[in-house]
């Protein structure tokens, strides 16, 4: 058992992913635990409304500047990048002087060196990364960056993109404590992991508005929120919406994108259900978790379905409507149709998400982390993985994209060495080249 810290000084960051960073501090922070969300970068949908002060401040008004002109090559773009960099040292410094707990979203640290990760391994303090999908997936099956219908993809950027999140997957593991991740995203894992779903996403909803019957309604109001249109397959989601509108159904279709998180919870407390994504490896990412904190159902579509129940425990299976991907138009039709359902699910939903997913109770799990308190059921083997078909893409163009990278460079190109069964339902998937 390692050693643990009798007061837990937690640093959250340096990344905000999908609001989780600002969710675990205020679930620390209502446990009465010191936490702090310490960013690299402003996120552009606030999600948190603390501003950073001194040093802090300095790192994340220069990584501002370093996503204004990340686009540019130009004196004043490698002028931020640079100083970014700098400063994340002195960031570093103060850091290790604050905190006796980190954790990191996004496989990023403060100065993404082996260096602090040796440093923080040596001073003893506890160690966290949570990984949520694009940061540890293989990039090969990962659809924003490989989409279909896409150019020719160039496969030796994608063979030194796979090796690279090999590489940091690998390194990160090699420091932490604990890595946190999904079964279905956790092809590259060499080392035991927390499963996702054992610990949860941490919200904090300020309202939460039970599920209200209109009766007499005559259309149904559907919300889409595209993070990454491409990646969520919002082109083919509005075909279906319009397949519905073809059968007479009347439909308020909401697309929201590049709005505040304030906006995208306004327009969720008035709709009847989401349609998430369409080639999703999870059953309940962060929109329908928001959508669920207002018993209101998502649906998602996603190759995972298949799977889900043998990798995920009953009790942690969030409630949504997850299937496969050309079941899409059945299960929004019967959403729009099958008031009833349409209203147990949500409120299935909600019922899940206020015992398991609240900010509080999911602080918890990862106060049980820090202290070494670790159930037995919240590991997962990376040998048990076995989901190959990836996330924002169909099927068949995750086999041809991993077609094409063993023929040009060999098995040894999608990284799964260590794993000879994963690695061989791999190979089995990219005989299915057309679509």
């Amino acid at each position: 058992m390692m050693r643990v810290p009798r007061k837990p000084e937690v640093f959250i960051g340096p990344m905000e992913i999908a609001g989780i960073a600002s969710g675990l501090e205020n679930g620390f922070h209502q446990l009465g635990v010191s936490a702090r969300v310490c960013l690299a970068y402003p996120h552009p949908y606030g999600y948190s409304s603390s501003s950073p002060k001194g040093i802090l401040a300095a790192w994340q008004k220069a990584g501002s500047k370093v996503l204004k002109y990340r686009s540019k090559r130009t004196p004043v773009a490698a002028f931020w990048l640079l100083w970014h960099k700098l400063l994340s040292w002195p960031v570093l410094f103060f850091s290790l002087f604050r905190f006796n707990t980190f954790i990191f979203l996004f496989a990023q640290t403060i100065t993404n060196t082996e260096f602090e990760l040796w440093i923080l391994k040596r001073l003893r303090k506890t160690v966290v990364f949570i990984y949520s999908g694009t940061e540890s997936r293989p990039p090969y099956i990962n659809g924003g960056f490989f989409p279909a219908g896409g150019d020719a993809p160039d496969l030796l950027l994608a063979l030194k993109m796979t090796r690279k999140v090999k590489r940091v997957v690998r390194r990160n593991e090699r420091y932490a404590d604990y890595t946190i991740n999904s079964p279905s995203t956790a092809q590259f894992q060499e080392k035991p992991f927390i499963n996702w779903f054992s610990i949860g996403i941490p919200k904090t909803i300020p309202v939460v508005k039970a599920y209200e019957k209109k009766e007499g309604k005559r259309s149904i109001k559907i919300v889409h929120s595209p993070s990454h249109p491409v990646l969520k397959g919002s082109a083919l989601i509005e075909e279906c919406v319009g397949r519905m509108r073809a059968k007479g159904y009347q439909i308020d279709f909401v697309r929201l994108e590049g709005v505040s998180n304030d906006e995208v919870l306004d327009a969720l407390t008035s709709c009847d259900f989401v349609i998430d994504q369409l080639y999703s490896d999870t059953p309940m990412a962060v929109l329908a978790t928001e959508a669920a904190f207002f018993a209101k159902p998502s649906v998602v579509g996603g190759y995972f379905s298949q799977d889900v129940s043998e990798m995920l425990a009953e009790e942690d299976l969030p409630p949504s409507c997850f299937v496969m991907p050309e079941a899409l138009d059945a299960a929004v039709e019967r959403l729009i149709v099958d008031n009833d359902y349409r209203q147990q699910l949500g409120m299935a939903a909600q019922s899940f998400v206020l015992k398991k997913w609240n900010s509080l109770a999911v602080a918890e799990r990862y106060l049980q982390l820090i202290s070494g308190d670790v159930p037995a059921d919240w590991w997962f083997d990376p040998i048990n993985v076995r989901y190959s078909a990836g996330c924002g893409m169909p099927d068949y163009q995750a086999a041809r994209m991993i077609g094409l990278m063993v023929d040009r460079f060999g098995t040894e190109a999608l990284q799964l060495e260590d794993k000879p069964r994963l690695r061989d339902l791999f190979l089995a998937m990219s005989k299915r080249r057309q679509g």
